[in-house]
């Protein structure tokens, strides 16, 4: 009975330290302000988006929470009365920030090809791009309907250029063959 007691007590005493490691050595996103991720929060309950952070990649992602709300033709509206109840400057901060995160999205998996870590390349290739450009196009197609902002290949020029110097020391390739 003594041993039972004490088997049952480690194995409580182990699964409480294993959840406790994981709430403290957790990262969360820092990406967005808690404003935007309020307004990401609202748009992605009613267009069937949800959200989420890859600690390894440290990239966030969205991914496709229900396809037939995606599908439904209110999303449209849905999403066009919250960015009108927003404002036009957080709507298009979000957006640009959306447009920073597609920009960041392409160069990392850039880096991963060059460094020839295919695993990396393909999950950011397949999995996170795909629902990032769609959710990236619902909000675009909202934006341009409901203000004059035009800028986008321009933005995504000026990020893309301020990518590459910001990560250019991180992302050494020298420094990544060593790694993997």
């Amino acid at each position: 009975m003594k041993a039972r007691f004490l088997l049952l007590f480690c194995c409580t005493v182990l699964f409480s330290a294993c959840s406790l490691y994981y709430a403290v050595s957790r990262v969360d996103s820092k990406f967005f302000s808690e404003d935007q991720k309020r307004l990401l929060g609202k748009i992605c309950s009613v267009s069937g988006y949800g959200t989420g952070f890859d600690e390894e990649m440290n990239l966030d992602y969205f991914f496709v929470k229900n396809q037939n709300l995606i599908n439904s033709k209110n999303v449209d509206k849905d999403v066009l009365d919250i960015l009108k109840s927003t404002g036009e400057k957080n709507s298009t901060g979000l957006f640009e920030r959306i447009l920073y995160l597609h920009e960041l999205s392409l160069y990392v998996m850039e880096r991963h090809k060059e460094i020839d870590n295919w695993a990396g390349y393909t999950y950011i290739n397949k999995y996170l791009l795909p629902s990032l450009e769609s959710y990236e196009t619902l909000l675009q197609k909202n934006i341009y309907s409901l203000y004059t902002y035009r800028q986008t290949e321009a933005k995504r020029k000026e990020f893309a250029e301020k990518i590459s110097v910001e990560l250019r020391g991180y992302w050494n390739v020298d420094l990544w063959q060593t790694v993997r």
